[in-house]
């Protein structure tokens, strides 16, 4: 799943995306989501060093939460 191609065209993106990922994440690796993020013009990343899979979420939820908050309610006009 995660190796597969998806045919999604990241260029056509138009939203804010945020993406949040641990350098010691051994289930995805750093590289492939680089890749991603890269491929999407409104990407913000944040890459942890010192975080994993499962690690990141439970200690960085305030700042994962403040940055969706940050990024504002959005109209759907």
């Amino acid at each position: 799943l995660y190796t597969s191609d998806w045919e999604i065209d990241y260029g056509a993106i138009t939203v804010a995306v945020d993406f949040w990922h641990g350098a010691l994440d051994h289930n995805l690796p750093l590289s492939m989501i680089r890749d991603v993020a890269a491929r999407i013009p409104t990407a913000r990343t944040h890459w942890i060093g010192n975080e994993g899979h499962y690690s990141l979420p439970l200690n960085r939820a305030d700042e994962i939460l403040e940055s969706l908050h940050e990024m504002g309610p959005r109209n759907a006009s």
